[in-house]
């Protein structure tokens, strides 16, 4: 039992604490009672402090927006700004900064927007009437009219600006200062004719080293302020880019390896585009003063002009464009070979290719040796026979070409490179028997590739291998039968018949076939 009168005591409880805390919050409603000050004049230069006292100021979500109206036409409006709420024992008030400077004179209504109620929309709370602004906005300001130049190029050089206007100071006492955004000027106002409607101003490189706007005004100081002119804008523009050389300018039509063509100028950026003939090609930014374009193989596929030129984005203005020449391939290459003669060798023969093209260069040599599939050559040397082909005994027909960078090929030029490695073959043929003191016939034939041996001699040798005869046969057509007589002289016994020769190539005989007789008394 004493449990629950407990529980019930603490549930009203609960609820008393809600009650009286919801009828707090409806009660802490922020309020407005004054402002300080009342009132500034349309004269008074810059921002100054308004404080705005009231209750439960502090209760605002977040910060709120502070604002000026006023009550009567033409129903100005100032906005304040730096608003701060600042708690006060007995009261708050919040402090934000508020320039009168041109306004309108008349009473003004001071109105605070926030929230206080979640979920509620944004409530206001005004004190009518409760500022005002006095006087007239002054006539002695200064006023900027026009301002020469303009404009300027980023990244160029200090200039002088002239200022046009009215109401500028003269004299060595506060004169007129020309300002570029925040920053004063070295100013020189006046002079004659017209002392107070015109300022020159040192604008150093610096400021204007990238493109943008700065804003130009004239502040006439005073004692305790400022006096600030009309604002005027002067524009820092984006350097036009020029285009003065392209590396290479020429190539051949259909050269086999498009070109990379490096493009050097001044301004370029890396929004940069290259144009050429007029439409947008793909290129590469490297700097401000060099980008870069890979020519394709449809770039260069006739004979022909291509027209570069370089502009900022793709609105920016082009360059005067510079010639790209694309040259029409008139000659084949040339090809020649040394090195290869009529004689027959019997060690490997080098032979040395020389290929030349007057336009477009030589591009690759290809060569076969016989019925070999042509085959490129590296180096500018074939050794037949060799590594790359060729037969050791025969005639070796060497076949070269020359294909330049446009694919044009030339004229195959031959040449023949005979070679022997192998020895001729030696038969002789003798009678079987003859007297001594008659004529004795021998006939022999040396075989061989090459067309003749030379160097022939037929060697007749007794039972003992002593030579008892050599007769010399010169040189002779290969593969024919030759004949050789004497008287013999020998005395009666068996004798064997030799024949020795070389060919062509200086190979001796490989192998020979001998024959025997008998001299008889």
């Amino acid at each position: 039992m004493k449990k629950r009168s407990f529980g019930v005591l603490l549930t009203v409880a609960i609820v008393l604490v809600l009650s009286l805390a919801l009828v707090a919050s409806a009660s802490a409603a922020p309020s407005l009672t004054s402002v300080d000050p009342t009132g500034k004049s349309a004269s008074n230069v810059g921002n100054f402090q308004l404080k705005i006292y009231g209750q439960s100021l502090t209760d605002f979500i977040g910060t709120p927006s502070v604002y000026l109206e006023q009550v009567v036409w033409p129903y100005d409006e100032i906005q304040a700004t730096n608003v701060t709420v600042v708690p006060m024992l007995g009261g708050d008030y919040i402090s934000c900064e508020i320039s009168t400077y041109h306004e309108s004179a008349g009473a003004y209504n001071v109105v605070v927007a926030g929230w206080w109620l979640i979920g509620q929309p944004v409530q206001y709370l005004t004190l009518p009437g409760a500022f005002t602004v006095t006087g007239s906005p002054p006539t002695t300001n200064p006023y900027i009219a026009s301002i020469r130049p303009e404009s300027a190029t980023a990244g160029g050089a200090g200039f002088t600006l002239t200022v046009n206007g009215a109401n500028f100071v003269t004299g060595l006492v506060n004169p007129s200062v020309v300002y570029w955004n925040s920053t004063p000027l070295a100013t020189t106002p006046g002079g004659l004719p017209n002392p107070t409607a015109v300022c020159t101003a040192a604008v150093p490189a610096a400021l204007i080293a990238n493109p943008g706007n700065a804003m130009i005004t004239v502040h006439n100081p005073l004692l305790g302020g400022d006096a600030v002119s009309n604002a005027v804008a002067f524009s820092i523009t984006t350097p036009l880019p020029t285009l003065t050389s392209l590396n290479p300018a020429t190539t051949w039509a259909n050269f086999v390896t498009p070109p990379s063509v490096v493009l050097t100028g001044t301004n370029f950026q890396s929004t940069a585009q290259v144009l050429v003939n007029g439409a947008v090609h793909a290129s590469t930014y490297v700097s401000a003063t060099q980008m870069t374009v890979q020519l394709t193989a449809a770039d260069i596929a006739s004979a022909g002009t291509l027209n570069f030129a370089v502009r900022i984005g793709s609105s920016g203005t082009p360059t005067a464009t510079l010639p790209f020449t694309v040259n029409a391939e008139t000659t084949a290459p040339v090809v020649t070979i040394s090195g290869a003669d009529d004689l027959w060798h019997n060690q490997p023969v080098v032979l040395t290719v020389n290929a030349t093209d007057s336009q477009s260069g030589v591009q690759k040599i290809m060569y076969s040796i016989g019925t070999m599939p042509a085959t490129v050559l590296v180096g500018t040397t074939i050794t037949v026979p060799g590594p790359q082909g060729g037969v050791t005994n025969g005639v070796n027909e060497v076949s070269v070409y020359a294909i330049d960078n446009c694919n044009t090929s030339s004229t195959p030029v031959k040449a023949t490179v005979n070679t022997c490695t192998s020895g001729p073959d030696t038969e002789a043929f003798a009678p079987s028997s003859v007297k001594k003191g008659k004529t004795c016939k021998i006939s022999y034939v040396c075989n061989s590739i090459t067309p003749q041996c030379n160097n022939i001699k037929i060697k007749i040798y007794n039972s003992s291998g002593v030579v008892k005869k050599s007769v010399n046969g010169g040189t002779k057509a290969s593969n024919q039968k030759y004949t050789i007589q004497f008287n013999c002289n020998l005395s009666p016994g068996k004798y064997k018949v030799r024949v020795y020769a070389t060919d062509a190539a200086g190979n001796p005989q490989d192998s020979m076939d001998t024959d025997s007789f008998q001299v008889t008394k």
